[in-house]
């Protein structure tokens, strides 16, 4: 979705990240990276658990340019790259940069207007 290429070493347990001219290295257990080979030291690490990669979201999301904020209410992680969607998938509509369903689950019919 931020529009990377990934490739995963075995060999020396490290994801390798690439977005235009940035690389990053993140090696499984580590709290640092290699960002176009410079050390970067973030809060967390890189880990698997369940046969699956996990690496620190907000640092590579920001790293690569990307807005990382938390919406506490609903729990929910919102990244904002700043490139518009090429196309929205069916039965949604972008207002104020967020793709939303047109018709929820709620029965609520969203239209980018203001509830008077």
């Amino acid at each position: 979705a931020l529009g990377c290429t990934v490739e995963w070493s075995a060999a020396t347990a490290t994801v390798t990240i690439k977005k235009g001219n940035d690389t990053i290295k993140l090696k499984i257990g580590e709290n640092k990276a290699l960002l176009n080979n410079v050390s970067k030291t973030f809060d967390t690490k890189a880990r698997i658990k369940d046969s699956r990669t996990f690496v620190p979201l907000r640092f590579v999301s920001e790293t690569l340019g990307a807005k990382v904020t938390w919406d506490s209410i609903t729990k929910t992680v919102i990244i904002t790259t700043g490139a518009a969607p090429t196309s929205l998938p069916e039965g949604t509509k972008a207002i104020n940069g967020f793709i939303v369903p047109v018709f929820p689950p709620s029965g609520l019919v969203v239209d980018g207007g203001y509830l008077s």
